[in-house]
């Protein structure tokens, strides 16, 4: 699959969180991720329009006290008919920037949402489309591109940036400076250590501890973390 590049990503600037509108919200995505996102919109005092999901037999039924409206295809009558933004709870990268990406083209305007639980410190900006979940710190000059996940407990220290569409996992650490490129997945409980730059696509293995860059579209894991097949 093509990366979709930031130039690709018309109308998803960043915003600061206290910038976030308060329209409803339709969730495109009513699975583990998606039931994940709506319980940080519910903290955060965003009202949830319903969920939307392609696996079809879903509409008309209920997940967790919402209501599955349709699918991706119903996304732009039903956000014009209840005043509403789209956030896509899809917790596979690709797919996120994929789901987000289509949705976008169609002129839907993309929610994000900061659990209240969080600590963002002033001046970090959020993508549309970013999700930070319960417990996550976001530390001074850190930026979270569009369609990101800091995900449960995850700790992004100053001055890291997660690319577009990028994922730290519950419990991973970025030290100071680290650059998490576009796509790129965090295991749980990974170690980022200060500087170190992690290539576009790649995925760094729960528990890992990454002390040198990561080359784009390689998996590490390990401690010290070494590509896959190079664990001797």
């Amino acid at each position: 699959m093509k990366a979709i590049g930031p130039l690709e990503l018309a109308g998803a600037m960043a915003k600061k969180p206290t910038e976030m509108d308060r329209s409803p919200v339709l969730i495109l995505g009513a699975g583990g991720h998606g039931r994940v996102v709506a319980q940080v919109l519910r903290a955060a005092g965003r009202e949830i329009a319903g969920f939307l999901d392609d696996a079809a037999a879903k509409t008309g039924t209920e997940v967790d006290g919402v209501r599955v409206l349709g699918t991706s295809e119903d996304a732009a009558r039903l956000a014009s008919s209840l005043g509403a933004s789209v956030i896509v709870g899809v917790g596979d990268n690709a797919q996120r920037g994929m789901r987000q990406s289509r949705l976008q083209a169609e002129g839907l305007t993309i929610a994000s949402s900061v659990d209240p639980s969080a600590v963002i410190a002033p001046g970090v900006s959020v993508g549309a489309g970013a999700v930070v979940m319960p417990g996550a710190v976001v530390n001074i000059g850190c930026k979270l591109g569009v369609g990101s996940v800091v995900n449960t407990s995850a700790v992004l220290d100053h001055d890291t940036e997660l690319g577009d569409y990028a994922h730290a996992s519950p419990g991973a650490i970025t030290s100071g400076g680290v650059s998490v490129g576009v796509f790129a997945w965090l295991g749980a409980g990974a170690i980022v250590l200060p500087g170190v730059c992690i290539g576009e696509h790649a995925v760094v293995g729960a528990g890992a501890v990454v002390r040198e860059d990561v080359a784009a579209s390689t998996t590490v894991a390990g401690v010290p973390a070494r590509p896959i097949g190079d664990q001797a």
